[in-house]
């Protein structure tokens, strides 16, 4: 399980920027930057344009905490047998790789999709 954090007013104070200063690198309300951090949805073309005014990826606008590494870290890990492969802890690695592969790639579709489709309307006005 993720728990996902938003740390926007961390980086903009890691990097002695103001909320306005970001707003008008954007274009995105600074009423909306102000509530980044405390909201729990965020509109994706809001999220492509904040990454790349700071040079992130979106990922790094939040902190993420998988909850079963951090378990799994914090217990000792007991073998059973010691002819237990260690092809195991790789195809369970490649397994996860795959998955998380097809995410990003999916969420960068809807990204583009959304940049799209308001590049459109805006042409289109």
């Amino acid at each position: 399980m993720l728990t996902v954090k938003p740390k926007l007013n961390k980086i903009l104070k890691e990097r002695k920027m103001t909320q306005t200063e970001l707003a008008e690198k954007t274009g995105i309300n600074q009423p909306v930057i102000s509530r980044f951090d405390k909201s729990k949805q965020h509109q994706d073309i809001h999220l492509v344009l904040i990454s790349r005014a700071l040079d992130l990826s979106i990922e790094d606008l939040f902190e993420i905490e998988d909850l079963y590494e951090t378990l799994d870290a914090s217990f000792p890990t007991m073998k059973v047998a010691e002819s237990q492969p260690e092809e195991d802890d790789l195809f369970y690695n490649n397994i996860r790789n795959d998955i998380n592969e097809m995410l990003e790639k999916r969420i960068k579709e809807l990204i583009d999709e959304k940049v799209n489709k308001k590049k459109n309307d805006q042409s289109a006005k």
